[in-house]
């Protein structure tokens, strides 16, 4: 009989490894996990951020941090030992580290500008590392009976221009979490996705900057503005929660409605 979630989490403290954990989303989720007392393994490759991260933490002993780029395969699996060795399951994981509109022309270019060489940097930023991330945690999410979100983008639901690359891994990272579920439910691991529009985040911001840019951002969605990296993570973190226990696999925009139009 499968175990649930509440027995799940009588048996261990609940943990959850968030990547691209140093600022925006990632940093929001993380904070937001740990006002609830859950363990945290925050994965990035600023140390900068990971260290500003832990200093702004009221909760030290519950925070790990780990500086590494999880489009190395060896650096992931080394994260992994470490999260083993700290924590022994894992009851959530929240891929959202990649690169974005800010990386600039090399990621948000139409296909007669896609270089090899930017293509592969994103399809790797965005997509690999999430499939190198969840292959290194799987036996610690079966162990847990844990919950998988996968941060896509509507760039994987929506056509836009100039976004070729970008969209591929995002619509890849889509695609990926139907796969999941498929291989993983029957063995108690959910896994489900979220799909955000723009959002205010250090990341994005010279994007946002561009007053043509952000004028046509706004207008393209219906609640007139982009979204915080709360609200981003709120729905990561309640796709992670008992409260969310029978949702799995779902395709969840988090846009102000510009998918809907």
């Amino acid at each position: 009989m499968p175990v649930s979630p509440s027995a799940q989490t009588a048996a261990h403290p609940r943990t959850v490894v968030v990547t691209g954990a140093a600022s925006g989303v990632g940093a929001a989720a993380t904070e937001m996990w740990l006002r609830e007392n859950w363990q945290v393994a925050a994965i990035d490759r600023d140390g900068d951020g990971l260290a500003a991260l832990a200093a702004r933490c009221r909760s030290p002993n519950a925070l790990v941090t780990i500086r590494a780029d999880v489009t190395s395969e060896h650096a992931v699996e080394s994260a992994a030992q470490r999260i083993c060795s700290s924590f022994g399951a894992v009851d959530a994981l929240f891929n959202n580290a990649g690169v974005g509109p800010s990386a600039g022309a090399d990621v948000m270019c139409d296909i007669s500008a896609t270089t090899l060489t930017s293509w592969d940097a994103t399809i790797r930023a965005n997509l690999t590392s999430v499939m190198l991330v969840i292959r290194s945690l799987v036996p610690l999410l079966l162990r847990a009976r844990g919950s998988i979100v996968n941060n896509a983008s509507i760039s994987g639901l929506a056509g836009m221009a100039g976004t070729v690359a970008y969209s591929a891994s995002k619509g890849g990272l889509v695609a990926m979490t139907r796969a999941l579920v498929s291989e993983l439910a029957p063995r108690q691991v959910r896994v489900n996705c979220i799909c955000p529009g723009p959002i205010d985040t250090p990341m994005n911001k010279p994007w946002l900057e561009d007053p043509d840019q952000f004028r046509y951002l706004v207008q393209n969605i219906p609640s007139g503005r982009v979204a915080t990296p709360n609200e981003v993570a709120a729905v990561a973190h309640f796709l992670c929660s008992e409260a969310a226990s029978y949702i799995n696999g779902a395709i969840i925009p988090v846009d102000g409605g510009w998918t809907a139009l």
